[in-house]
């Protein structure tokens, strides 16, 4: 994990393969019906990796966990398939969207800010990994000052 924080913005970058956000299904646990993502074994572990990156990242500044208006720019860093050795960027699955979703949620459990509501403007990008750049996810939240001049 590296990362660096300031009293508006925090930069860290959580090592691994992200994995989407999976759609909802209803299961069972023991009497009771619960949602589950349909990828929830996968995606659990990756979660929790986020939000402890994240819990780090926002205890390094007071001001977390933000309540206003954020902007999130996410950097995604597949890793490379052999059969995609033509190919320059990863336009096959999983989907962005998806990969935002599960980083989002993970913010939000991680302290970030108080909801993923919060967000009023994304940014993000999918890349394959290379020999300087790993596998996993960079993340920069900037909090915006809504101060009004009157």
């Amino acid at each position: 994990m590296t990362g660096s924080s300031t009293a508006s913005e925090l930069s860290f970058t959580v090592p691994g393969v992200p994995i989407p956000q999976g759609s909802k299904r209803l299961g069972r646990h023991g009497t009771r019906f619960v949602v589950l993502d349909d990828n929830d074994a996968k995606l659990r572990p990756w979660r929790r990796a986020v939000a402890l990156v994240a819990r780090q990242a926002a205890r390094r500044t007071d001001t977390c966990p933000w309540d206003g208006p954020v902007l999130l720019a996410l950097t995604f860093v597949m890793p490379r398939p052999k059969t995609a050795a033509k190919r320059l960027l990863p336009h096959v699955k999983p989907d962005l969207s998806k990969l935002i979703r599960a980083v989002e949620d993970s913010l939000t459990e991680g302290g970030v800010w108080t909801d993923d509501s919060r967000v009023v403007a994304i940014s993000a990008t999918k890349r394959y990994a290379c020999e300087l750049i790993p596998v996993g996810v960079h993340v920069e939240v900037t909090r915006i000052n809504e101060a009004r001049k009157q």
